[in-house]
């Protein structure tokens, strides 16, 4: 084989590894090994700075300019629901009540895309359809 061949073996071989490389996707691990636990703790969302917060205890925050609302959340397979319950400001009601919403999380290194399931309440759908990024 002349220098020439060698290099272009070469040239093939290395262009061939990026392409398979650019074109492999990062698997969820976190979620597949802790599953929808591991969405617990702080993520500022990619549409407008919202800010969720996941607690250990089963009960969430959600704070959206001047809106605060609290409720709970439950792993139900490999999916995390949600239900609003309470608007922090005392005597309004929390949008959609007491709706309650079927997501699956899927995080990839300090990124959680909310995999639509169902649910009743347009509010928290718009905002559960960004990505979601660990401050």
């Amino acid at each position: 084989m002349n220098p020439l061949s060698i290099i272009r073996a070469s040239l093939l071989v290395a262009i061939v590894a990026v392409a398979a490389a650019c074109h492999s996707t990062p698997t969820a691990i976190e979620v597949t090994k802790r599953g929808p636990g591991a969405c617990v703790g702080s993520w500022l969302s990619e549409l407008d700075g919202t800010r969720l917060v996941f607690e250990k205890d089963g009960t969430f925050e959600l704070v959206r300019g001047a809106t605060t609302v609290r409720g709970s959340w439950r792993v139900e397979g490999d999916a995390i629901a949600l239900a609003h319950q309470t608007l922090a400001h005392q005597g309004e009601a929390a949008p959609c009540g007491e709706a309650e919403g079927l997501y699956r999380p899927e995080i990839v290194r300090d990124t959680m895309r909310l995999a639509f399931g169902r649910d009743d309440c347009l509010w928290r759908e718009e905002l559960m359809a960004w990505p979601w990024k660990r401050p």
